[in-house]
């Protein structure tokens, strides 16, 4: 098992994701394997309702050297991967139980500048850090925040447009000079639309919604976060949002409170 995805099952109607500790779930697994030159990733799904797993579904991968990025993102009924070796999202379907690989929008090539995210029609979309200039990793020009969504043109052929170009640095607020080399998107957290991203020695959180920023702390490396959210116990309108990581050695778990639209 390469990475996997547990998700709550509940569907009854007024249930708040985030306060469902006791209902029942879903695992997804998924994993890639390699025979000669062919090569497919494949994903099952364990229902604690049932206790049982489900058929083994498979899609070809266009080589060998592809693995799965974790964590996942969930958009609808969809979880969505990242591939790294390859400039592709690998998508789940819970309706209609298929997998499948799409690629991703022009210039949106490297892992660590790139998040599958939700969009504002609750479609797929890819926030990027990417240069209007070239395609580099490591050029001198000033990266943006470029979001895309995918959709079906008038050939019914599905294609990514690009609906914000965001700079940085005026959003931020940043009396520098952005550097692409020192630039990454960490985490995207569902729950809230939220994105964080490391930028020099900052830690940076953006609302996508609202597009309001706030620095969280600053940092001189990169680290791994794991944002998680729960919800307040009065009227479930409120949901807090985690950071646990290590800074310099010493763990940290920092949060900030959203109101739940209604």
């Amino acid at each position: 098992m390469h990475t996997a995805a547990v998700l709550c099952s509940a569907g009854e109607q007024g249930h708040a994701h985030g306060a469902c500790h006791s209902s029942s779930f879903k695992v997804v697994v998924v994993d890639c394997y390699e025979h000669d030159y062919d090569a497919v990733a494949f994903a099952s799904v364990y229902s604690s309702e049932t206790g049982v797993w489900g058929d083994l579904l498979s899609t070809p991968l266009p080589y060998s050297g592809i693995t799965v990025v974790n964590p996942s993102t969930l958009v609808g009924n969809t979880l969505h991967w990242l591939l790294s070796g390859y400039s592709g999202i690998l998508e789940f379907d819970f309706d209609r139980q298929t997998l499948a690989v799409i690629n991703r929008p022009p210039g949106a090539r490297y892992n660590d500048r790139v998040q599958i995210v939700q969009v504002d029609d609750n479609g797929v979309g890819v926030s990027a850090l990417s240069c209007a200039h070239c395609q580099s990793a490591y050029c001198s020009h000033q990266p943006c925040l470029h979001i895309c969504d995918r959709k079906v043109d008038c050939y019914g052929v599905a294609v990514w447009v690009l609906r914000k170009s965001i700079d940085l640095q005026k959003l931020l607020g940043l009396g520098f000079k952005i550097e692409m080399k020192r630039s990454r998107i960490l985490r995207y957290a569902e729950d809230v639309r939220a994105l964080f991203l490391w930028l020099h020695s900052s830690l940076f959180m953006i609302q996508l919604e609202s597009m309001q920023p706030k620095e969280l702390f600053k940092s001189d490396n990169v680290y791994t976060y794991y944002p998680f959210t729960s919800f307040y116990n009065e009227g479930n309108c409120w949901n807090s949002i985690y950071f646990p990581c290590m800074v310099d050695g010493i763990h940290y778990c920092t949060f900030e409170v959203f109101k739940i639209s209604q």
